[in-house]
């Protein structure tokens, strides 16, 4: 007897024993899953079946399937449903489990994406089409939007005032959906003049130490273009459109943006819906940009405000203008205090988490800057850890360019900073400043 070969087919045979129970099991918890997922339905099935068949109606149900996310898939209907020469009416209730999303299509052949679509809610759909429009049922089918799910149908033909499907299932009635209203006209903004006169004064009392406006007015295409020099320093630069008095006078929106053109480097954009336009931000050179306002109308008038506010002290001279202005940038936005003396600490790092010992004055209190130098940032964060407490950043999160955080010692010689940076090819710039310090009765 050659041992070898009988081993051969006991290992074979043994194989495909084993396919045989896998393929089964898999059949089985198949099986299983899909009665678990339409227990919900089928008892809903059998209450609409019900409550039809004690007026004296014949409902007819479909079986139950098993749709697969995204792939539309036909209803078959019976003929008699979509029958025309009748005044009857037709309920069709397509149902999965409370949690399923989908959507029924109906249309007379051939049926194409044009139908109309009737979007599931609770796990039901319901349609009701009476006399010549019975036949849009002649066509139907289903698309998921949950990623598995069973779904039947069930339908009745019978008297318009029959019940729905919603109201013998109380339990996938959504309830009352108010009706959406209009919102009525825009507001009418102020004159032109009476809103510059607004924004003057605001500057004045942000500390803007130069200011520059003058009166636009909108061409052919409803803007205009200009090309202006911006010192160092923060910016805030405004465009104000006039409205237009009259019965048939539309909402004023105007759009302003501001670009570099060496580079071309977006500095600001505002592309809200309002009659003013507004963007911040700050340069740490001379940096010639186009600015650009759309909206303004043919012929009309738009003024252009700008609004320069002078950079910090404790931003030295000797630093690289793109670091200067971003990190005036972070520091504007705070309403933190005035940064006048050098900064105590500087790092530079690049993509991921950071872990930064600091060697500072127990009594002192900080502010932490963070900003992006090259490439391009996911999330940008910074956290505090001091002996007794956690200081978490303002800002920095998904998208962002910068974060901050301002901490006290609180008696701790050595906290520690850490720097979480995600992005592509990127490099941070941090720095930390002294701005005041702990009270003594306050002191662990």
């Amino acid at each position: 007897m050659d041992l070898g070969a009988a081993s051969e087919r006991w290992a074979v045979r043994g194989t495909a024993w084993r396919r045989t129970v896998i393929g089964a099991v898999g059949i089985i918890a198949s099986l299983t899953i899909a009665d678990v997922a339409r227990g919900d339905s089928a008892a809903d099935i059998n209450t609409l079946r019900a409550g039809w068949s004690r007026d004296g109606l014949s409902p007819i149900q479909g079986q139950p399937r098993l749709f697969t996310h995204g792939l539309p898939q036909p209803l078959l209907l019976p003929p008699r449903l979509a029958a025309t020469d009748s005044k009857e009416c037709t309920w069709l209730a397509v149902l999965g489990a409370q949690s399923t999303s989908f959507t029924v299509q109906l249309a007379a052949p051939p049926i194409d994406e044009s139908g109309p679509q009737y979007r599931s809610t609770a796990g039901l759909v319901q349609v009701q089409h009476c006399g010549a429009q019975r036949r849009a049922f002649q066509s139907a089918r289903v698309t998921l939007r949950s990623p598995r799910a069973v779904v039947e149908w069930i339908a009745v033909a019978g008297p318009k005032a029959l019940p729905s499907p919603r109201q013998q299932l109380l339990h996938r009635d959504p309830g009352f959906f108010p009706r959406l209203r209009e919102p009525g006209a825009r507001p009418v903004p102020a004159p032109l003049d009476v809103r510059v006169a607004r924004v003057e004064a605001q500057a004045k009392r942000g500390g803007s130490d130069w200011d520059d406006s003058h009166l636009l007015t909108g061409s052919k295409r409803h803007s205009t273009t200009e090309l202006l020099e911006f010192q160092p320093g923060c910016y805030e630069v405004y465009a104000l459109g006039a409205h237009r008095v009259g019965p048939h006078s539309a909402g004023l929106d105007i759009d302003l943006s501001v670009q570099a053109v060496q580079g071309g480097a977006l500095l600001g954009d505002d592309r809200s819906e309002t009659a003013d336009a507004k963007v911040s931000f700050c340069v740490g050179s001379a940096t010639a940009a186009v600015v650009s306002v759309a909206g303004i109308g043919h012929g009309r008038p738009a003024a252009l405000l700008r609004y320069r506010y002078p950079l910090a002290k404790g931003f030295p001279a000797g630093w690289h203008p793109t670091i200067r202005g971003r990190m005036a940038q972070a520091h504007r936005g705070l309403h933190a205090p005035a940064l006048d003396e050098p900064p105590v600490f500087l790092s530079l790092g690049g993509n991921g988490l950071a872990k930064i010992p600091l060697q500072l004055d127990p009594t002192g209190c900080y502010l932490a800057l963070l900003t992006r130098l090259k490439g391009v940032t996911r999330s940008i964060n910074l956290r505090v850890q001091t002996r007794d407490a956690e200081f978490r950043s303002h800002g920095g999160g998904t998208q962002q360019q910068s974060a901050s955080i301002g901490f006290c010692n609180r008696g701790d010689e050595a906290p520690r900073i850490d720097v979480e940076a995600r992005g592509s090819a990127m490099s941070w710039f941090l720095g930390i400043w002294r701005v005041g310090a702990m009270p003594p009765g306050e002191l662990p």
